[in-house]
């Protein structure tokens, strides 16, 4: 763990990292298979930042590989077909009120000198409003189906490219041969328990409900968007 760090941002963050699994769960309405990769993840993720696994900066990129390989074989077609019928649209779109907390946590960061300002919302980070929106754009949804399909798609794909604005800019701000940014003041907490968890399970979960969100609007009937 991060030394001297307020231990409030910890708890924040580690109660963040619990909610979002928590929200997915709920949006893939708890089938095992993701209570198991999930669980898989956040366990293994976790011993091995708390063990100081990627205080060397060439195995961060340990952090993204597992995830980003789960994701594609869970949307492929062979397994997609299992899990993907159960999804729930709403919930998947109401997760997205997380990266509040985590714009929040990220803000802190910056304060104590663990990332570059960069990444928050004093710099070039709006994905925080990914999260104000999140609520308001179920709820809209939900009151006009007869519009929710248009919207919600462009919704996520803004949201989407938000997300992945940030995750170039926190790459590009790492200990990595890539750095671009932050040299002064680079992206350390990733590398320490809990803020691994960030790119190993929040930022993959996030992703992934964009991803099937779009495929969700993409492929179902109006009528059974909201289901």
């Amino acid at each position: 763990m991060i030394e001297q760090l307020p231990a409030f941002i910890n708890v924040v963050f580690i109660l963040t990292t619990f909610l979002t699994m928590l929200l997915f769960l709920k949006a893939v309405n708890f089938q095992k298979t993701g209570i198991s990769i999930l669980l898989a993840i956040l366990i293994f993720q976790g011993i091995l930042s708390f063990n100081g696994f990627y205080q060397v900066p060439l195995r961060i990129p340990v952090l993204v590989m597992p995830s980003l390989l789960i994701i594609i074989i869970l949307l492929s077609g062979k397994f997609s077909k299992k899990w993907l019928p159960a999804v729930s649209l709403p919930w998947l779109t109401a997760l997205q009120v997380i990266r509040i907390p985590v714009e929040m946590v990220l803000f802190w960061l910056y304060k104590e000198k663990q990332i570059p300002v960069n990444m928050t919302f004093e710099g070039w980070n709006y994905d925080i409003l990914s999260g104000i929106t999140a609520l308001p754009m179920v709820w809209l949804a939900l009151n006009n189906r007869s519009t929710a399909k248009r919207i919600l798609l462009v919704w996520n794909f803004i949201c989407l490219g938000l997300l992945i604005t940030i995750v170039t800019i926190a790459v590009l701000s790492a200990k990595l041969p890539i750095q671009q940014w932050g040299f002064d003041q680079p992206n350390v907490a990733i590398q320490h328990f809990p803020f691994a968890w960030l790119p190993s399970v929040i930022v993959p979960i996030v992703l992934m409900a964009h991803l099937v969100s779009i495929r969700l609007l993409l492929t179902r009937k109006a009528d059974q968007l909201m289901n």
